[in-house]
């Protein structure tokens, strides 16, 4: 309580440095607004877990394409999934599209191998979705394809600290502060193939459909949580709104329209699921299309430490063409 009573003092008589000038000869000094930067929030009171009993699960993809031939399998092409199935989601008899995905294949353990000392191989996938102007679509998809996106130069999803409580998403004035590229893009963004800022041309502009807000749990783990949520332009245009618990939302009817499937059951990482149906109705409304962009990679270690000669990145750009998921990917040996 002692700690609260000075910062309320402090803030009520001093202005604080703006935290986007800090580092800047011309700083800015602004009076504190009481909860974001810094933030003395210690729980977020909002954030209502899914129970035991709200399962939503989905059947994931399944890869089993693996090889003591640690030097050719890192290679080879010819034992991937279809990278459809990894956006491509079945859920209540209808599809549904991940705008945001992190998934992970292993072959179970040989005994006697351990979580660090043994041999062992992986595949892992990660999907990103933009909005893209439907002017600028052609142009987009022909500058990114066929391109390594290795190094994750595509912008990805920004992600929000502690800070901001899971319903003040996008009503709350505290909001504002992040209107600054500081703390990350948030809204329409130009892509570069290697860095912000270089001389190279913008291969077109896109806005990235999901936000992964963040709260570590300060004062207790157990209550941190990490949801991929849709972002603000999506939010808005399908009249959303949060369901009964948290990292799900409804539309204006409360019919589901978008989760993040981790939170309800399922094992793999944050996975931003949104109904065909209301994509396409998003599309349509906001004069843009939805692009997917693929991240893959083939890895194989020896006992632990030694890694293989070559791995097999593969990158993929795929989009809706008449209601079917259409694109192809690209592969490159590094």
């Amino acid at each position: 309580m002692a700690m609260y009573e000075v910062v309320a003092r402090v803030a009520d008589n001093f202005e604080m440095t703006d935290p986007s000038t800090r580092w800047k000869d011309d700083k800015k000094y602004l009076w504190y607004n009481g909860s974001v930067e810094p933030s003395f929030r210690d729980i977020d009171p909002t954030f209502i877990p899914p129970d035991s009993t709200n399962i939503r699960l989905i059947t994931p993809p399944n890869y089993n394409g693996w090889s003591d031939d640690f030097e050719n399998w890192v290679v080879s092409k010819n034992d991937l999934i279809d990278s459809k199935e990894v956006i491509l989601n079945h859920f209540q008899n209808e599809d549904w599209l991940s705008l945001d995905r992190h998934i992970e294949f292993e072959p179970n353990k040989k005994l006697g191998d351990g979580d660090h000392s043994g041999s062992y191989q992986r595949v892992w996938y990660m999907i990103n979705a933009y909005l893209v102007k439907n002017e600028d679509f052609d142009l987009v998809v022909s500058n990114i394809q066929n391109k390594n996106f290795m190094g994750r130069w595509m912008p990805e999803s920004v992600e929000r600290y502690n800070d901001i409580f899971n319903l003040e998403y996008y009503w709350s004035p505290l909001l504002e502060i992040y209107d600054n590229e500081y703390y990350g893009n948030s809204g329409w963004q130009n892509i570069y193939e290697r860095r912000v800022g270089s001389d190279e041309d913008s291969l077109g502009e896109v806005y990235v459909c999901s936000e992964s807000h963040i709260s570590e749990g300060i004062k207790n783990r157990d209550l941190g949580y990490n949801i991929s949520a849709p972002a603000r332009l999506l939010f808005e245009t399908l009249s959303l709104k949060n369901d009964k618990f948290s990292g799900s939302w409804v539309d204006k009817h409360d019919e589901l329209v978008m989760f993040d499937a981790s939170f309800y059951g399922n094992e793999s990482g944050n996975n931003l699921m949104v109904k065909k149906d209301a994509l396409e109705e998003l599309q349509k409304s906001t004069g843009c299309r939805v692009i997917w962009t693929i991240l893959s990679e083939k890895i194989a270690m020896y006992g632990g430490t030694k890694s293989t000669e070559k791995r097999l990145n593969i990158s993929g750009v795929y989009y809706l063409e008449d209601g079917e998921l259409v694109g192809e990917d690209f592969f490159f040996t590094t």
